[in-house]
């Protein structure tokens, strides 16, 4: 499916029908959900600054600090999923700080910057950046070996 996104995101920029539909799909979408009704658009710089500094967030000292004191409540009883739902306490305040740096607050805001960056997730420096932070601050978590 990831990989069908990368190559379907890759092709809307050649196909303006393709894109245009695709716009409208998530604009449907997002209106039913979220109420709203218009994009914010990220350049590609744009989009990498912002992953950037969510990366470097994610894996700065004191925020890996906080990961390691949540940690420290988990049992051997811990599902999976209550041990994400606690890291995820505490990584949606980071982002949703980052995100409003970049013109981009509250939670519709939230909402709009993920969107925005969706426009761009085919980047490789997007992509590896993003996953790169999420698999330190999961390790960190013992979420995953």
């Amino acid at each position: 499916m990831s990989h069908f996104n990368q190559i379907y995101s890759q092709k809307l920029t050649a196909a303006p029908i393709l894109e245009q539909l695709n716009k409208q799909k998530w604009l449907f979408i997002f209106e039913k959900a979220f109420g709203i009704t218009e994009f914010q658009s990220l350049s590609l710089q744009s989009a990498q600054e912002l992953i950037s500094d969510i990366a470097e967030k994610m894996t700065s000292k004191n925020f890996l600090h906080q990961i390691d004191t949540i940690s420290k409540l988990f049992t051997i009883e811990s599902s999976l999923t209550h041990k994400r739902q606690a890291i995820l306490k505490i990584l949606l305040p980071l982002h949703m700080s980052v995100m409003e740096k970049h013109g981009f607050g509250g939670e519709i805001g939230y909402v709009r910057a993920q969107r925005a960056i969706m426009d761009h997730y085919h980047d490789p420096l997007i992509s590896q950046t993003a996953s790169n932070a999420q698999l330190v601050v999961f390790k960190r978590a013992k979420l995953i070996d």
